[in-house]
């Protein structure tokens, strides 16, 4: 079978803020590092998903993708085309063929707007004539975000979260897009609104043959939607994979530790994944070794190597299509095979 057409190819992508470069390039004083060396392919069709906690770089990568933050480094590629060297009307068809959909849609509307004046406003980017040709295409549009035409003159504040969001997704589709970037798009959400968001996820990228970024800290929201499941931690990408390698063979301990801190839905049953072994809060920026190390319940297991503090792993092939950056990936012991505590290590 031949792979699917790459939509997106991002080659070593690292991204700082608040760095300051002098004069000339001399006296150059670092900034915070978002993303390091990321290097990450989204096909054509496909939903990504983006998974790690508060911090590890999930929403700047997103915002590099729609092209609302550039790479400090790096090169960001769509459809074959450099991403930011694309000027006049090929800039334009990008920032149309890629649209962002934010996590909280109590502010991603504007108050004072109906939702007849929001999606005016995304037919007229797109070109279409006001009149009977919009009217038809906002018809069209509205059902298959769960929305009638009953509610066109109505304001954001008339309206549920979930009501709010599916007017958000409405208002990306207006311009007929191909790729969706979601940044935690249902994190804002009653737990019971949820599904229906995620289903009508599904369901536009299959009529409307979507390629879709979800970001999410969710690894549940990552299962339901995902084909493969990218991890990311403190910037770096540790592990990348099919949907089932990340869920049910992951090699990465920080992905078992994500993993085993999910919720199952049964109160009672027993934990055969490790738990977070040390202190939860990560350290300060990391001058070599793994970014996970200090936090790295594998690493006692295998006797706490030095070169874990002082080598940083590459991102290392395991099987088809899965990856992970750790010195000890083909050694981690399989889910039932071990049982931590905060702080205990056991072989």
């Amino acid at each position: 079978m031949t792979k699917p057409e790459v939509v997106f190819r991002l080659e070593s992508v690292t991204k700082e803020f608040g760095g300051f470069r002098g004069l000339l390039g001399l006296n150059r004083s670092a900034g915070v590092r978002a993303l390091d060396d990321v290097n990450l392919e989204l096909r054509r069709g496909e939903v990504l998903g983006l998974v790690g906690e508060s911090g590890s770089g999930k929403t700047t990568l997103g915002r590099i993708l729609v092209g609302s933050e550039r790479a400090t480094s790096g090169q960001v590629w769509f459809e074959g085309t450099h991403a930011e060297a694309l000027r006049g009307r090929a800039l334009r068809n990008f920032r149309k063929s890629v649209q962002m959909v934010f996590q909280n849609p109590f502010t991603s509307l504007n108050p004072r707007r109906t939702v007849r004046d929001v999606l005016h406003s995304g037919f007229a980017a797109r070109g279409l004539p006001p009149g009977a040709a919009r009217a038809a295409a906002m018809a069209e549009l509205l059902p298959k975000v769960g929305l009638s035409e009953a509610m066109l003159d109505r304001y954001p504040h008339e309206f549920s979260g979930g009501q709010r969001q599916r007017i958000v997704l409405a208002r990306a589709l207006t311009v007929e897009p191909s790729v969706l970037v979601a940044d935690e798009p249902v994190s804002a959400l009653d737990v019971s609104i949820q599904a229906q968001i995620l289903n009508l996820f599904l369901s536009l990228r299959r009529d409307l043959k979507l390629s879709i970024v979800m970001i999410t800290h969710d690894l549940r929201v990552a299962n339901f939607l995902s084909d493969r499941i990218a991890v990311l931690y403190r910037g770096r990408l540790v592990e990348i994979g099919t949907r089932e390698q990340i869920m049910e063979h992951s090699r990465h301990p920080y992905t078992r530790m994500l993993l085993s801190a999910a919720p199952t839905g049964d109160p009672d049953a027993p934990h055969h994944r490790p738990w977070l072994a040390g202190d939860a809060t990560p350290a300060g920026p990391m001058s070599g070794g793994c970014v996970f190390h200090d936090r790295c319940w594998l690493r006692k297991i295998v006797k706490d190597p030095d070169r874990c503090a002082t080598v940083q792993p590459p991102l290392t092939g395991l099987e088809e299509e899965h990856m992970a950056a750790c010195h000890f990936a083909e050694q981690t012991p399989a889910a039932a095979e071990v049982s931590l505590v905060p702080g205990e290590a056991s072989a």
